[in-house]
């Protein structure tokens, strides 16, 4: 992809999520991301699925909202990331109040290497992934991205219980155990529709 977006000479279209292999977002001008379309089609087994947003996230477009963004959180008071979180720009966990605002700007303007924090997680020692909220699309980058892990999506009170039991069943059981029923279990998995998708302005 990197190559294609390189032959784009007028328009801003760049990555913008890194979501799992195979699947890339890229974000810029309308007519920079339709000529990058043109040539993703060309592409043998390759698509191009048109997003519909209302900007353009992730991509230098936001420059000015993110200065904008950035003068606001200097007046926003915010703790030591406690359970650590990693941010998505370097996919590195953030370590401090100073460093999780820098990387919230940054983020406006930046790719999101959700693949690259879920391989880091994972060489961590991450077993357990739960998506809180609405929808399921995560859990399916998740799997795609990652094998023996165990994910779980929260999208209601009903599935938020059945998360907490089988959560709490794999908390008893020993490690060997645990690595013998995770394979056996069968969280929900999404496959995302596209293996190449665009952001429109």
């Amino acid at each position: 992809l990197q190559q294609l977006v390189a032959k784009i000479r007028e328009g801003v279209v760049v990555p913008a999520n890194f979501n799992c292999p195979g699947q890339i977002v890229v974000s810029g001008e309308e007519a920079a991301l339709r000529s990058l379309r043109e040539l993703v089609l060309q592409e043998k087994g390759a698509r191009a699925i048109p997003l519909r947003v209302n900007g353009a996230f992730h991509s230098p477009l936001m420059e000015e909202s993110a200065r904008r963004f950035a003068k606001e959180l200097k007046n926003l008071r915010l703790n030591a990331p406690r359970p650590p979180v990693i941010g998505n720009v370097e996919a590195q966990p953030l370590d401090s109040p100073e460093a999780a605002k820098a990387a919230m700007t940054a983020q406006m303007t930046s790719p999101v290497q959700w693949e690259k924090t879920l391989n880091n997680m994972a060489r961590a020692g991450t077993k357990v992934f739960l998506e809180v909220g609405p929808g399921q699309v995560l859990c399916g980058l998740v799997k795609r991205t990652l094998d023996n892990v165990a994910v779980y999506p929260t999208e209601s009170p009903e599935r938020l219980e059945e998360v907490f039991a089988a959560l709490e069943q794999k908390s008893e059981e020993t490690p060997a155990e645990a690595g013998e029923t995770e394979a056996a279990e069968n969280p929900e998995e999404i496959n995302p529709e596209a293996s190449m998708e665009e952001r429109n302005e």
